[in-house]
């Protein structure tokens, strides 16, 4: 049972890019979680969990832009 070279290479791109996705919203939540929990801590209602919200998503944007630029 031989595969298409074609189709191993949609599904190593469907990986590449899911596996991005759910790392993205693992960190994206996390720092959610961290920035609430920071704010009860210290009185700060919504600016901790923005701050991180915000830096987490521009950081990981600056990341997937500098993966993608090495694909050939």
């Amino acid at each position: 049972m031989e595969s298409d070279p074609e189709k191993q290479k949609q599904l190593n791109s469907f990986l590449k890019y899911s596996s991005l996705a759910i790392q993205m919203a693992a960190a994206i939540g996390f720092a959610a979680w961290l920035g609430y929990r920071l704010d009860q801590k210290w009185g700060t209602t919504p600016l901790v969990l923005l701050t991180l919200v915000i830096s987490t998503f521009a950081g990981l944007i600056y990341k997937l832009r500098i993966d993608l630029n090495k694909e050939p």
